[in-house]
């Protein structure tokens, strides 16, 4: 079943992402080579996640959930910026902790209305073959989007 390979796998994502959150909160403002390579992780994980859902997600999905679809969308771009003032302050900071705090609060808001609403919503709407492309272009976009992020 290849709805059941595209939910997992976008499940797995989010798993990831929470697991980085985790990690993160459990360092302290001493440990910025670990603060460093987590962020730099949650970073790639958390755009290259939301660039393949948006080029090929959304996008089918789009014409019948337009305002969801607009809101998720919004979301991932509101994740970028916040990345962008982490990135302003010092990794060994309080300030920067609560910038990823503020982050990883999002994140959760846009998970859960993304697989209790979206998902729900993405099974009616897509045929099996389409999500069966969508499983591989998903991960092909995550892999190329990586490689762009510093």
């Amino acid at each position: 079943m290849a709805s059941n390979q595209l939910f997992e796998m976008l499940k797995q994502d989010h798993q990831r992402v929470r697991d980085l959150f985790s990690q993160i909160e459990q360092t302290s403002n001493g440990a910025k080579k670990d603060r460093e390579e987590l962020f730099h992780k949650l970073k790639q994980e958390l755009i290259a996640h939301a660039h393949a859902e948006e080029k090929v997600f959304y996008p089918p999905l789009h014409e019948k959930q337009k305002d969801m679809i607009d809101e998720a969308t919004e979301e991932h771009h509101e994740v970028e910026k916040m990345l962008g003032e982490a990135e302003k302050q010092p990794i060994d900071s309080d300030a920067w902790l609560k910038c990823i705090q503020q982050i990883k609060e999002m994140v959760e808001h846009h998970v859960q209305e993304e697989e209790s609403e979206i998902f729900d919503n993405a099974q009616k709407l897509l045929g099996e073959e389409d999500m069966e492309h969508m499983v591989e272009d998903v991960e092909e976009v995550k892999e190329e989007e990586k490689k762009h992020i510093s």
